[in-house]
């Protein structure tokens, strides 16, 4: 029995700071040949690589938002109305992806520098840099700056759940207000998003949507659902909701009410739609009827 050989790592790989030389250092392993718990190493380092790179991007792309050859020194002091306009068409992005990454960057190299340079040295990755520009956005900028330094040292180590929770610790904290708003800024730009799938389905949203509301909405689909169910609805429960739902936004005859509505519904089940269970499932006993 042969005793498999692993590739070694450069030296230094593991803490070699992002950038160039580190850069070179990954350029020559092949992940494949070394061992498990190098793998590992290697996996880290590509990311901390990665974070860099990402934060130099942001950059980049922050200062062609700003970039104005008619204007002394060739930038303007923001990005303006149209500022994105350019850098959107040539990365072939949509205006919401550009915005956000704009307001990231603005946020993580003017407003809290620290946060920046911790993206950029790969202490923290790019989804960690977005919860703590997007989870402070409702406080001043002196609060959020100082959430985002508090919780800095911690960030690495927290996932991206434990992560939120921290920040919306040290922001009520700071700012027993700080829910409050996050939640009416939020409200108050509630909308409705319609995505094709790329399998030619529809993904139909509500966003933002007021809680009592959108619990009592939920709730009320739910009902119907059920009585659907009840009334002969082969379907899975998730199929039942969805035609629920599309029921209620589709435009109905003149005179129906919730009964005809799901009387239409249960009439009107797919044939080919998967089957639901016509019995509830049994845990930890024998099945009714046994």
């Amino acid at each position: 029995m042969f005793e498999q050989v692993f590739a070694s790592l450069p030296e230094g790989l593991a803490t070699t700071p992002p950038g160039a030389t580190l850069g070179a250092l990954l350029e020559q392993v092949d992940p494949r040949a070394v061992s498990p718990r190098d793998s590992v190493t290697l996996a880290l380092a590509w990311r901390r690589q990665l974070s860099h790179h990402e934060a130099r991007y942001a950059r980049a792309a922050r200062e062609a938002a700003l970039a104005d050859p008619d204007l002394p020194g060739g930038r303007r002091e923001g990005y303006g109305d149209f500022g994105a306009d350019e850098l959107r068409v040539a990365l072939v992005e949509s205006r919401t992806r550009v915005s956000k990454l704009l307001h990231q960057a603005r946020t993580a190299i003017e407003a809290i520098p620290q946060l920046w340079a911790a993206w950029d040295a790969g202490l923290i990755d790019t989804d960690r840099v977005r919860l703590c520009v997007t989870w402070t956005s409702s406080l001043s900028a002196e609060h959020a700056a100082s959430v985002v330094r508090r919780v800095l040292p911690e960030a690495p180590a927290l996932t991206l759940a434990g992560l939120i929770e921290r920040l919306q610790q040290l922001a009520t904290a700071l700012d027993p207000l700080w829910a409050e708003r996050l939640y009416e800024n939020s409200r108050r730009q509630r909308r409705v998003r319609a995505r094709r799938t790329g399998s030619g389905t529809v993904n139909l949203s509500g966003l933002d949507l007021p809680l009592d509301a959108g619990a009592l909405s939920t709730a009320h689909v739910e009902a119907l659902a059920l009585r659907a169910k009840a009334l002969g609805h082969p379907g899975l429960i998730d199929t039942i909701r969805a035609d629920i739902y599309l029921a209620l936004l589709s435009p109905r005859p003149e005179g129906w009410d919730d009964d005809a509505l799901v009387a239409h519904v249960a009439a009107n089940a797919c044939p080919t739609d998967p089957r639901g269970r016509r019995t509830p499932v049994h845990v930890g006993g024998p099945p009714a009827g046994r």
